[in-house]
This record gives structure tokens, sequence and C-alpha cells, in this order.
């Protein structure tokens, strides 16, 4: 498994919150830009509220023998911003986030699904 630290620049949004909680969030693929040795990966993760923030990411990468594809298991922490509570948007806000995976990968190569991360499992019981 590896995490993708979330921003932590003092001059951006999540250097200044006020946060009142964390959730889990799952994001979309958005497409996959294949290199020579390894791929680059976009997601998009749609945040909880309209001043909410994309926290770490944490991934794991296996490789699916049937279909042969890679897949993607992705858990993206919503960071809640007590701003959201009051505040009203047209639409949710979104984040994205890019990774690199080895190999020469296409979209068709590739499956993203949630990860369940162990504090949730743990509060499921």
């Amino acid at each position: 498994m590896q995490i993708l630290p979330r921003n932590s620049d003092n001059n951006s949004r999540i250097g200044r919150a006020a946060y009142t909680g964390a959730s889990t969030i799952t994001p979309e693929l958005v497409s996959v830009e294949p290199g020579e040795t390894t791929s680059k990966v976009n997601l998009r993760f749609t945040l909880g509220g309209c001043v909410d923030s994309l926290g770490d990411v944490v991934y794991d990468v296996k490789r699916d023998p049937k279909s042969n594809k890679t897949v993607l298991s992705v858990a993206g922490t919503n960071l809640h911003n007590q701003a959201s509570m009051v505040s009203f948007c047209i639409a949710m806000p979104t984040a994205f986030r890019s990774l690199e995976l080895p190999g020469r990968l296409t979209a068709a190569d590739v499956s993203v699904q949630g990860l369940q991360l162990l504090t949730e499992a743990n509060h499921a019981v």
C-alpha cells in the first residue's frame, strides 16, 4: 500500500482550514496517459462539501490474472471543513490526483475500485 500525502502548503486551504472530521471517498478514473516505461493515471475525487479538501490518498496496485487488468484500489480522505456546513455550492467540488504506475497502460487496462481502510472496517463491526 502506498500513500500520496495531502498538500501541506501553508498558503493553501489545507494549511488554514478548520476541519471537523474526515471520511473516505472513492475516485473515478479520468484518463490514463501511457509513457515509455510508466503510465500516468489521472483520478477525480468528488468532495463532500463546498469548501472541503482532499487529504491523503491511499492506494494499492494488483494484477487480476483473469481479466489481465491492473486493479487500482484507492481511498481518498475528504477533509470536512467547518465552513461547508453553511456554504451553498451549485455543484460539488472535485479534486484531482495522478499516480505513476509501471508499464505502458491504457484506460482499458486499468480498473479502479474503492479501498476500505482499516479504521472503517473496525467501525463496521
